[in-house]
């Protein structure tokens, strides 16, 4: 299929997939697969999504994964701005059903703007400089490429960096022994947790760990509060 409008594919048995979407410019749509291909802007509800049009209220049964989109479109589903882009539909309605259901957020290549709700989120910026704001529940965060701002909210948060992620920042990080937020760092990066610490230094109130091609900023921690617990090295 191919077009620049949305499409929702249903199912009278057992339900089906509904995939919602705008694009400035055509782009490709493959029905078996549901992959969307070309410059778009994209909202997947998962599966078994149902519209009731008599009450304008939207339900489902799997994670939203929110995807694909233009370079430099920002995203904020607080406000419901994803929602209003994407489609002419009662906003209410569907910033309901985002607070219903954990999030999965695909970044651009554009420095895109995401803050989520309370359930256990998978948010990934990408390339970009991008801000991107869990919300609550025990989410993960990855910036990508560039240089990020990340907010885990509450919850037991995981980071994840890797080699040429940029300089990023995280904005609530908690932590010691008694905090329940963790540092992933991909596999070759350090050798230990010692390792770690040698690559760190504080600036101001701030820790500023260095790694292979990025860094990552924790906002007013101490090297002295940090706890081997607070890392995960891969």
């Amino acid at each position: 299929m191919r077009g620049r409008g949305y499409v929702t594919t249903d199912s009278d048995t057992g339900g089906g997939t509904s995939v919602l979407f705008q694009s400035s410019s055509y782009f490709n749509y493959d029905l078996p697969t549901h992959v969307i291909g070309g410059k778009l802007k994209s909202i997947t509800f998962g599966v078994d999504t149902v519209y009731n049009s008599a009450k304008e209220t939207y339900t489902n049964s799997k994670d939203i994964t929110i995807s694909g989109f233009a370079k430099n479109y920002a995203t904020d589903s607080k406000d419901g701005s994803v929602m209003g882009d994407i489609m002419d539909a009662n906003t209410a309605s569907l910033i309901k059903l985002l607070k219903s259901d954990d999030i999965v957020f695909k970044g651009s290549s554009g420095s895109d703007v995401f803050t989520s709700y309370g359930h256990a989120d998978k948010l990934n910026g990408a390339a970009g400089n991008d801000k991107l704001n869990a919300g609550g529940g025990n989410d993960r965060l990855i910036g990508g490429l560039g240089n990020d701002v990340l907010t885990g909210g509450a919850g037991a948060d995981t980071f994840y960096f890797a080699k040429n992620h940029g300089n990023d920042r995280i904005t609530d990080f908690a932590a010691g022994k008694a905090g329940k937020d963790v540092i992933e760092f991909q596999k070759g990066l350090f050798d230990s947790y010692a390792d770690v610490i040698d690559h760190a230094v504080q600036t101001g109130s701030n820790t500023v760990i260095s790694y292979d091609g990025g860094s990552v900023t924790l906002v007013g921690v101490n090297i002295s509060q940090l706890h081997q617990s607070d890392f995960h090295l891969l």
